[in-house]
């Protein structure tokens, strides 16, 4: 994993997720660059990685991109300081213009006017806030009375799967519009959320956690939200009528196996699939496993489904390129893990396989943009970009200190 991965954020993965989005040549993305007085950020040319305007200074110690306005004048940055920031960025001259105290950190935003900024927090504070980045004041705020576990959206609403506020249980959809008005739909097929739970193993308590998937459709019509165990909400986004489904689902073998939990997460490739993964996590004899979901495409007609291989974890969609990647860490004992994947693997929407690049190995894309894929090393100072549309080395760039990527698309 990345070292200074903590230091700077997680999350900073932007993915091009919608089914239309076309891809295109990057000419610039923004950096965020660890220094002996914090983070820094600035604008880097997206083939060489080299500074093409001035810095941004005293982003503290942890920082993010929310995302742009339209034209992609400014920009919105979270950061750690007081709890959690929002600070906003003049893109153009790269100088900070003031800030908003926002807990719980940013899932997903909707930026589609110049004086309404619309985010969805999360932490166990989670809420829809409305913020005016010309004021920089919060206009108005809607608390989700629990944690968001997934999220999913398009240029005009935000799809959030909210668990519990205790515990695992059913959860809610929260339907968010570009100007801040929220929708509830109950989910009582799709569990949700994290428990703590005694054991009799070497470790007294177990935290145990439920993330299912939730995907929107190109037309923003439907979202579909899927648990681990093959529960499906269908939701109709006008009118918020759900029509509950099953998958085929793959469970654990009982025995000296104790689930701890399941994560999925979903994409809406076209009119009529959606490609699924995610991890599960187990006890075996008081020692903690993962494995990966694998990658499965999902026929909404029928809701059948096909597997394209075991080894997956993550997904993006780059518009015409289903790209699948990801890993787990297996302990080793004494502290000691190893890395277990199967390298970046590019998909036709049929789920025809077009490349298969870094075979054996546990990769995770610092940042899309693009047609454009970039790989860090260990330090975040080495990248190798992948153009994402046929499996191809475009090049390595190489930056002074570690470094995180954020893309500048509006996707």
């Amino acid at each position: 994993m990345l070292k200074f991965a903590s230091l700077l954020l997680a999350g900073t993965l932007l993915l091009a997720t919608g089914a239309s989005a076309k891809p295109i040549v990057p000419q610039q993305l923004l950096g965020f660059v660890a220094g002996s007085s914090g983070v820094s950020v600035v604008k880097l040319d997206a083939t060489t990685l080299r500074p093409v305007s001035k810095r941004a200074t005293g982003a503290g110690t942890s920082a993010s991109y929310v995302g742009s306005s339209v034209g992609g004048a400014r920009g919105a940055i979270s950061t750690a300081e007081r709890g959690g920031t929002l600070r906003f960025l003049d893109l153009r001259r790269m100088r900070w213009e003031g800030s908003v105290p926002v807990a719980g950190g940013v899932r997903a935003s909707l930026w589609n006017y110049a004086d309404r900024l619309v985010v969805v927090t999360g932490g166990p504070t989670a809420a829809v806030r409305v913020i005016d980045p010309i004021t920089r004041k919060i206009r108005a705020t809607y608390a989700l009375r629990g944690p968001v576990t997934a999220v999913s959206s398009t240029t005009e609403e935000l799809v959030a799967v909210i668990a519990p506020l205790d515990g695992i249980g059913p959860s809610r959809l929260a339907v968010v519009d570009d100007r801040g008005r929220v929708r509830l739909a109950p989910l009582p097929q799709i569990r949700s959320g994290g428990d703590v739970v005694e054991t009799t193993g070497p470790e007294p308590f177990v935290g145990l956690f439920e993330q299912p998937a939730v995907a929107v459709d190109p037309l923003g019509k439907r979202a579909v939200a899927i648990g681990a165990d093959g529960s499906v909400a269908d939701v109709h986004l006008d009118t918020l009528a759900v029509t509950a489904k099953t998958l085929p689902s793959r469970t654990l073998a009982r025995g000296n196996k104790v689930a701890i939990g399941h994560a999925r997460s979903a994409r809406w490739i076209d009119a009529t699939t959606i490609a699924l993964t995610g991890s599960d996590g187990w006890l075996e004899n008081g020692v903690q496993r993962w494995a990966p979901a694998g990658l499965q495409l999902v026929d909404v007609r029928g809701w059948s489904t096909r597997t394209l291989d075991s080894t997956t974890t993550d997904t993006a969609f780059t518009g015409t390129t289903l790209l699948a990647f990801g890993g787990y860490w297996v302990g080793q004992g004494e502290g000691v893990f190893r890395a277990v994947g199967d390298g970046f693997a590019g998909y036709t929407r049929d789920g025809a396989r077009t490349f298969h690049v870094f075979e054996g190995r546990l990769v995770m894309p610092a940042c899309i943009s693009g047609i454009y894929a970039y790989f860090a090393d260990q330090n975040g100072t080495q990248f190798t970009i992948v153009n994402t549309q046929t499996g191809a080395i475009v090049g390595t760039a190489q930056t002074r200190t570690p470094t995180a990527l954020a893309s500048l698309f509006r996707f």
